[in-house]
């Protein structure tokens, strides 16, 4: 099973009286999930499923990754990641055993998450901030006591700008 783990891209603080769950992307965030999306349809890193946080920003990045593939992922909100355990995402995706799955979350618990996950983190000066929108792809290694191995990691930085459309 591929997995994708990705943190939610940035977003607003412009009303402070918000709360927290539901702050919206800036319009960096916005630019930054189209071309995670993008980056993920060109690599043919499609999930067939996504779980993803409840919070406004996160569904707000999967609605616009979700946009740039050409089958939609189906969508599962999972309270528990917001709340900062995004593990239980991993148990429920293994369960279902798509080809590929995906985990929209947060910090610190996405990366926290990341780095338990990986036999070897990868090569990235941004893995161990793992910020705003940054996508590792792994795959679950043949050793079943291995854990994961990373096929990429990106940053928004990495990538060029969204495609039109």
């Amino acid at each position: 099973m591929r997995l994708i783990l990705m943190r939610h891209a940035k977003s607003s603080w412009s009303d402070t009286d918000l709360p927290d769950h539901r702050r919206p992307l800036a319009n960096r965030g916005r630019n930054a999930a189209r071309a995670i999306g993008d980056w993920l349809t060109d690599h043919d890193h499609g999930p067939q499923v996504t779980i993803c946080s409840p919070a406004t920003r996160a569904m707000q990045t999967f609605e616009l990754v979700a946009e740039r593939m050409p089958n939609r992922p189906q969508l599962t909100l999972k309270d528990a990641i917001y709340q900062g355990d995004p593990t239980m995402a991993v148990s429920a995706l293994i369960d279902r055993r798509p080809d590929c799955g995906m985990i929209i979350g947060h910090n610190p618990s996405i990366g926290l998450l990341a780095s338990a996950l990986l036999d070897q983190p990868p090569d990235h000066p941004a893995f161990a901030q793992f910020p705003t929108a940054a996508t590792l792809v792994c795959e679950e290694c043949a050793r079943a006591d291995s854990g994961f191995r990373c096929l990429h990691f990106i940053v928004p930085r990495d990538l060029a700008p969204p495609r039109r459309g």
